[in-house]
């Protein structure tokens, strides 16, 4: 039992506390003697008399003894029963020899509230209890019974509200420690809920995926395989069978970017830059700008509608990259790009006035 003996250890915090709380308690009771047994509190000598309220002065041996009942209470959370035991021992015998009103039991009370921090209540009012019982059938020589029974109802009380408050920090300190039981539980609740949930809309968001890329690869492949066959034998429906391809892959890019942007937070907009097409071009003449080099483009003969967006979308990319060695490596004032489309290919044509060799990219 944690009440005979306690193997937790201490910190050095917690000895000090108890060396400081044996100190008080000694100093505590020589002063509580000097102050009841000396004239100076009461000075009617007949009263004193009367009441058997003689004087005491401290000897160097009751200073020893007061020494010794509050030591052990240095040890006080390691054996709580045992210190309790020897204090109370020690204060019974001091009693005895110089008079209940001289001696204090504040050691006592200490000693029996640290077996009622232990949080054992039974044997926290079993220890209350013994301890009473010899209070109340204890004699002190010399004293009035008037007296006497004040005293002892005075060091009952004290005795109590020491275990009632060892009580209540014991409670106090098991409340605490269920609280935080509780939030840790319900935040491994909210966690596990959080990644339960995180794990269902993972699924959830790649079945989607996959419906959407299964159907539209699939239709894709379909359309595409019969515009291979038939792109000899009959242009006209190999070409609509392509533009079919390009309608059902942008409306598949669509759905994926609508389901990405459902995911982002704060409803920030969608990184669209990866994907640009020529729709983006005017941005490269901004971009231009800022090298001071003078960009035209022309798209007199390029409709995009008729292009398939993945084509569309490396005409930016040549685009973009071109511009950026024209800027880097060129030196020229003025550059110019051109789209245009025929009726089998699509083709972009870069040029401009620097020190280097004008290059032309063709899409087809």
């Amino acid at each position: 039992m944690d009440v005979l003996y306690d193997k937790t250890r201490l910190s050095a915090r917690q000895w000090l506390i108890d060396i400081g709380i044996a100190v008080a308690a000694f100093l505590y009771s020589w002063l509580h003697l000097v102050l009841s047994s000396n004239v100076v509190v009461m000075q009617d000598t007949a009263f004193r008399q009367l009441v058997g309220y003689l004087s005491a002065n401290p000897t160097p041996a009751m200073v020893v003894a007061f020494a010794l009942m509050a030591v052990p209470l240095v040890v006080r959370r390691i054996f709580p029963i045992p210190v309790t035991l020897i204090v109370f021992v020690m204060y019974v015998v001091l009693v005895q020899a110089v008079g209940d009103y001289g001696v204090s039991i504040i050691s006592p009370a200490i000693a029996l509230f640290s077996i009622a921090e232990k949080g054992d209540l039974k044997v926290s009012l079993i220890s209350t209890a013994i301890l009473i019982a010899v209070v109340l059938g204890m004699e002190a020589p010399f004293i009035n019974a008037h007296l006497m029974w004040i005293l002892q109802v005075q060091n009952i009380s004290v005795l109590a509200v020491a275990m009632a408050f060892g009580i209540a920090i014991s409670t106090y300190r098991r409340y605490i420690v269920e609280v935080r039981a509780r939030a840790q539980a319900d935040a491994e609740a909210r966690e596990e809920e959080t990644k339960r949930r995180i794990s269902q809309e993972r699924i959830a968001i790649a079945r989607e995926v996959h419906d959407i890329t299964a159907h539209s690869l699939t239709a894709v492949n379909l359309q595409a395989t019969a515009a291979e066959r038939l792109i000899d034998k009959d242009p006209q429906t190999a070409k609509q069978a392509i533009q079919q391809v390009r309608s059902t892959s942008k409306e598949a890019l669509t759905q994926i970017r609508q389901l990405v942007h459902g995911l982002r937070e704060n409803d920030e907009p969608a990184e669209m830059a990866p994907t640009s097409g020529t729709e983006a071009l005017d941005s490269l003449i901004t971009f231009a700008a800022q090298a001071h080099v003078d960009v035209s483009i022309d798209r007199t003969n390029y409709k995009k509608s008729e292009v398939p967006s993945y084509v569309d979308v490396v005409l930016f990319d040549i685009a973009r990259e071109a511009m950026t060695n024209i800027i880097r490596h060129a030196h020229a004032v003025h550059a110019h790009i051109e789209l245009g489309i025929s009726a089998n290919h699509a083709y972009i044509t870069i040029s401009d006035d620097g020190e280097g060799v004008a290059q032309e990219d063709d899409m087809h």
